[in-house]
């Protein structure tokens, strides 16, 4: 390897030097050009919003109805957007967080458009079943999320013998969102099971509570049939809804239990007749 002598040490000095000369200028002008673009855009009224544009969709994508638990108004004054503001005053993150805090907001998406206007899209989280909670009923949608509290019933099924420490949940828009526990979301996901089935063969109506006490054994009950349901573990559900289905029509009018929870062979499923 060849050492540099001292002339040569001075030679590649000066070369940096030179070059830093010719570069320093250049970040000068990269640093004012991107002052002006700013000054442009932050003070010269032309990224002003003059429009704010909000449309709240169902979880299926549909525009929400008359049922929505969310408003327009409400979703403009959560963004902290305001006529007249520039556009890219906020980030979208800020935004969307400030949003975020309506529990029943699932998702958000921001569009800033060159005419002024700023579309808000939201994504309305939909309650799918009660929890009884304090002489009132927590509401919570398919994923286990914690809506509000409300002494109104809705009519979904209530759940029961969920595990979760609702001990430090406060209501409002400004909390948390929370959830269910892991061991009840394992649950729930065989409660939405149980429900897209029942859907299927057009009995989901009929399903006013579910027990999900035991994993072994989930309890359906059918109160408008003053029917209960034992479902087992819903191990081959689909079969297990059939049977229930066939039981209820054929038991019309009388009160029992339907036992599901075993084989199902014939055998295994029957009706017994209650008091």
């Amino acid at each position: 390897m060849k050492r540099l002598t001292g002339n040569d040490k001075k030679k590649a000095k000066a070369k940096k030097s030179k070059v830093n000369r010719r570069t320093f200028p250049r970040i000068i002008m990269i640093l004012i050009l991107i002052a002006v673009v700013a000054s442009v855009v932050f003070l010269s009224g032309i990224f002003n919003i003059k429009k704010i544009e909000v449309t709240i969709n169902t979880e299926n994508g549909q525009a929400s109805g008359k049922n929505s638990k969310l408003n327009v108004g409400e979703i403009e004054s959560l963004s902290g957007l305001t006529i007249g503001q520039n556009m890219f005053e906020k980030s979208k993150q800020e935004i969307t967080t400030s949003i975020m805090k309506n529990s029943y907001v699932k998702s958000v998406n921001l569009k800033r458009k060159l005419n002024g206007n700023f579309e808000i899209v939201i994504t309305e989280r939909e309650p799918k079943y009660l929890i009884n909670y304090a002489g009132s009923y927590i509401y919570i949608d398919r994923q286990g999320y914690i809506l509000e509290v409300n002494p109104e019933s809705l009519q979904v099924p209530i759940i029961l013998g969920v595990t979760t420490d609702f001990t430090n949940l406060t209501n409002g828009t400004e909390r948390k969102v929370f959830r269910l526990n892991d061991a009840d979301l394992d649950k729930l996901s065989v409660v939405n099971n149980i429900m897209d089935i029942s859907k299927n063969n057009d009995i989901e109506g009929i399903i006013s509570r579910i027990d999900i006490t035991d994993d072994r054994n989930y309890v359906v009950y059918l109160d408008s049939e003053n029917k209960t349901v034992y479902l087992g573990d819903c191990s081959d559900l689909n079969t297990r809804i059939l049977y229930m289905k066939a039981i209820v029509k054929q038991e019309a009018g009388n009160k029992g239990e339907i036992f599901i929870n075993k084989s199902l062979d014939n055998n295994y499923v029957y009706f017994r007749a209650g008091v």
